[in-house]
C-alpha cells in the first residue's frame, strides 16, 4: 500500500484490519504486511459467501485504494441484513420512554 494521505479509503482500510482481528482471528497479519502474502490473505476472505462479514472485511482490505469498498457502499453488505436495529427514542410517541429507569 503506498503512502496516501488520510482519507474514507484510508479509514475504510484501518476499520478492515479491526474486523479481521474480530472476525477472522485466525489470520495473522504482520506489522508490515509481504503484499504478496496480504493478497492471498484477502482473496482467500473474498472468496467467502458473499453475505459473510468475511467477504465485506475482504472488500475493505483491498491493496489499492481505489478498489477498495466505500463506506455507503460497505453499510449496505448483506452482511448487516441480520441485524436489527435498535428502535431509537424518536422512533416513540410522544411521551413515552424507551427504558424504564
Amino acid at each position: 500500500m503506498p503512502n496516501q494521505i488520510h482519507g474514507p479509503a484510508l479509514d475504510i482500510w484501518s476499520c478492515g484490519i479491526i474486523g479481521l482481528r474480530m472476525f477472522v482471528p485466525e489470520w495473522q497479519v504482520s506489522v508490515i504486511p509481504v503484499q504478496a502474502d496480504f493478497h492471498k490473505g484477502v482473496g482467500a476472505l473474498n472468496s467467502h459467501e458473499s453475505t459473510t462479514s468475511e467477504h465485506l472485511i475482504g472488500q475493505m482490505l483491498a491493496w489499492e485504494y481505489d478498489k477498495r469498498i466505500s463506506a455507503s457502499v460497505a453499510l449496505l453488505h448483506p452482511c448487516f441484513a441480520t441485524v436489527v436495529k435498535k428502535p431509537s427514542s424518536s422512533d416513540l410517541p410522544v411521551g413515552k420512554r424507551l427504558w424504564e429507569d
